[in-house]
């Protein structure tokens, strides 16, 4: 069985010594886990050195509070600007979560820029 090393952004920035370097495109595939790095990626205040930000994003699972308040706070705190969602149509429909017998797209690929 392989395993991977996983690390935080600011741990890979500093890895590649880029500490005094600005990311212009940092796309996330990361299969769920993309909430819990946006958060990190929040409180270490590390969007001011991303120019773009390209994410699929899952909503399959609960939590939309919290969901929403990531969101907000990208946009807020982190000064980053919406510009694009598209469907990823390579995972079928799913049943929304607290509402029977809907299905949605559950998975969407997110853009946003920095707006500075």
């Amino acid at each position: 069985m392989k395993t991977w090393r996983m690390r935080t952004l600011d741990a890979i920035i500093e890895f590649l010594g880029h500490q005094n370097k600005t990311i212009d495109v940092l796309k996330m595939d990361i299969e769920g886990d993309e909430w819990n790095v946006f958060e990190d990626i929040l409180e270490k205040k590390l969007f001011k050195k991303i120019n773009h930000l390209c994410v699929e994003v899952h909503l399959h699972s609960g939590d939309w509070a919290r969901k929403l308040s990531i969101l907000r706070k990208l946009e807020d705190d982190g000064q980053m600007r919406f510009f694009s969602s598209r469907k990823n149509l390579v995972t079928k429909p799913r049943s929304v979560p607290g509402l029977r017998n809907r299905t949605e797209q559950l998975f969407y690929e997110l853009a946003w820029y920095r707006d500075s």
